[in-house]
């Protein structure tokens, strides 16, 4: 509450940032005008003079206020206003970046994907600085919710390809999704194949070469492998090292 304008903050003990509610929210809340009277006040008045967060969406809602909340996002609510905002404060522990185990090099980068889509959306980033390069998020699991992006680099990756992982995903109906290892089973042809009809990997430098060879790749949080479509027989026998190593070894 400030000045006579009431409000509720509401949001999830263990997945918002409390050091950001304080001291960008609450405090800049706190240090305004307490004379503040509720005839006076609109949603351009609080956009513009009293939330200094820089993720900041209005919705119109309740179902997507708590979709947002169990996502780690902050909900306010404002008295007299017929919209909430989504404050984004996502934090939750998380394991570093390391090399990943399965699939060590001689000579390579180190960095492997963690559990956190967004960490592993900036690891693939850093290292396609394309204009064309995608990220199309979607979510999975009508109860889990979960996360996932799709990439792909426009002008190279196979209009049809990337036409036909959309249509496969948007056909899962599925309660929860808890890993990459979900997903990579609902989307292939054959459900009895003993061959791999896709490839995953924990690298990020794998991604990012399968995305500059015209391939898209899925990722989904709470998974530290990555999906690559389509998979081809010699991409299932390369090892990480034949990325950086001479041909001939």
């Amino acid at each position: 509450m400030w000045g006579e304008v009431k409000s509720l903050i509401v949001y999830i003990d263990g997945m918002a940032d409390k050091n950001l509610l304080n001291d960008f929210v609450l405090e800049n809340l706190m240090d305004r005008d307490r004379s503040l009277k509720e005839e006076d006040f609109n949603k351009e008045t609080l956009k513009n003079k009293f939330l200094t967060v820089s993720d900041l969406n209005e919705i119109d809602s309740l179902k997507k206020g708590i979709d947002s909340m169990l996502s780690g996002d902050t909900l306010m609510l404002v008295n007299g206003l017929d919209i909430a905002y989504v404050l984004s404060t996502r934090f939750w522990p998380t394991r570093g970046v390391t090399e990943p185990s399965g699939e060590t090099v001689l000579r390579g980068s180190r960095d492997g994907f963690t559990e956190t889509i967004r960490f592993n959306t900036a690891l693939v980033r850093r290292r396609i600085k394309d204009t064309g390069f995608k990220i199309v998020p979607k979510q999975l699991g009508t109860r889990s919710k979960t996360d996932i992006a799709v990439m792909y680099i426009d002008d190279i990756a196979n209009e049809d390809i990337v036409d036909e992982v959309f249509k496969r995903l948007d056909k899962i109906d599925i309660d929860a999704v808890l890993d990459s290892g979900y997903v990579e089973q609902l989307i292939e042809d054959n459900e009895w194949s003993i061959f791999p009809q896709t490839q995953s990997t924990e690298r990020p430098d794998v991604v990012a070469a399968s995305l500059y060879e015209g391939r898209v790749s899925i990722l989904v949080d709470n998974s530290p492998f990555a999906i690559v479509v389509p998979a081809t027989l010699p991409a299932l026998f390369q090892s990480p090292d034949d990325y950086y190593q001479r041909w001939i070894y």
